[in-house]
């Protein structure tokens, strides 16, 4: 069974953490995705900030399909809700 090199994110906060809470938490994050695993900071436009976590692991094709499937179907409900959502505010405005 081959695996391959895949690279996920996971979302975290380190905004307003004291120093020590936040030693406490890179403690954690590198058991939990090991040393390698980067943090990755980015400033949008508008002020937001956006903190990750993004760290490697080897997935085989079972995982890999799985994975692909959750993400599709995430994504038709996703725009299944965005249709609702749509056709209840045409009813409420009009065309």
């Amino acid at each position: 069974m081959t695996k391959k090199q895949v690279t996920e994110s996971a979302y975290c906060y380190v905004r307003g953490l004291s120093l020590k809470d936040l030693k406490e938490s890179l403690d954690d994050w590198i058991q939990k995705y090991g040393e390698n695993a980067t943090l990755e900071i980015d400033e949008y436009y508008d002020g937001c900030i956006q903190t990750e976590i993004c760290y490697g692991r080897l997935e085989t094709d079972e995982e890999e399909k799985a994975r692909i499937e959750k993400e599709l179907e995430s994504a038709r409900r996703y725009e299944a809700q965005q249709r609702a959502q749509f056709e209840l505010l045409k009813k409420k405005y009009g065309n």
